[in-house]
């Protein structure tokens, strides 16, 4: 899981690339591997750095939004994982508090 988070954000540096992973329900995907895996820290690493890259632009907040628990996970994450997951973690939730306008906030992978 961890490695496929990893690979998919590596992907989703590429616009055209964000936009297949999130039609085809990558966004998803990251949130059920950050669930099932919350214990696991690689796997929360890489999938909040994904996550992080796939909503740079703010393109899929609502896809982001749809998904319930998303703030809870990126909470856990922030809090169990603060060195792999801070960064990334809080930027999801002030742009999702935000309503999609991104922070200013530095990426860290």
């Amino acid at each position: 899981q961890a490695n496929a988070c990893g690979a998919l954000a590596n992907l989703a540096a590429v616009l055209e690339n964000r936009e297949t992973i999130e039609s085809k329900g990558g966004i998803y995907l990251f949130i059920c591997a950050m669930t099932a895996h919350r214990t696991e820290r690689e796997v929360q690493k890489n999938g909040c750095a994904a996550l992080r890259i796939v909503m740079e632009d703010g393109l899929f907040l609502e896809t982001l939004q749809e998904l319930g628990n998303v703030r809870k996970i990126l909470e856990i994450a922030s809090i169990d994982f603060p060195l792999e997951c801070k960064v990334n973690a809080d930027f999801l939730l002030k742009t999702l508090n935000n309503g999609g306008s991104s922070p200013s906030a530095y990426f860290v992978w």
